[in-house]
C-alpha cells in the first residue's frame, strides 16, 4: 500500500470549534455632571433606563459600551446606521424618543468652532455646549 493510499484510508479528524466568549464591554462612569461626546451621540436619561429597561441602568451598562454619570448615559457611534439601530432598540424596550432619549451629530457641532457655543437641543431635559474638540452634555436640573 502506497503512502497516498494509506493517507486516504486514515480517518479524518474532526475539529471542534470552541466558541470564544463575547468581549467584555467597557463602560466609563464619570462623577462629573458633563459627558464629552464625539461622532454620532445618543443621550438617554438614567431615570428612564431604570424605569423601562429590564434590569435598569446596571444591566444597560453591562450590555452596552457607554459613558455615563448619575444623570445621563451616552452611547457613541461612528455610523448613523448604528445610531438608528440603537434608537430602535431603545424604543422596542419602551423608551420614548425625545422624552427619554435624543441623539445628535457631535462632529458637526464641534471641531469647527473657535469658541464655546451652546447646543440648541429640542428636548428640555438636556443642555450642552461645543468646544473645539468635543461636544459636552449634561442633564438640566
Amino acid at each position: 500500500m502506497s503512502i497516498v493510499e494509506h493517507a486516504l484510508q486514515a480517518p479524518i479528524e474532526k475539529y471542534v470549534e470552541i466558541p470564544m466568549p463575547p468581549p467584555k464591554i467597557e463602560s466609563e462612569f464619570t462623577s462629573e455632571p458633563e459627558i464629552s461626546c464625539i461622532f454620532y451621540t445618543l443621550v438617554i436619561r438614567n431615570e428612564a433606563i431604570n424605569q423601562k429597561y429590564e434590569g435598569g441602568l446596571k444591566a444597560f451598562v453591562a450590555e452596552h459600551e457607554v459613558k455615563y454619570n448619575n444623570d445621563i448615559t451616552v452611547m457613541l457611534f461612528m455610523s448613523s446606521d448604528n445610531l438608528y439601530d440603537a434608537s430602535d432598540m431603545l424604543q422596542n424596550k419602551g423608551l420614548k424618543w425625545e422624552e427619554d432619549f435624543t441623539y445628535f451629530d457631535a462632529t458637526v457641532m464641534s471641531g469647527k468652532k473657535s469658541q464655546v457655543e451652546t447646543i440648541p437641543f429640542k428636548v428640555k431635559w438636556l443642555k450642552g455646549y461645543c468646544s473645539k474638540d468635543h461636544a459636552h452634555v449634561s442633564l438640566v436640573r
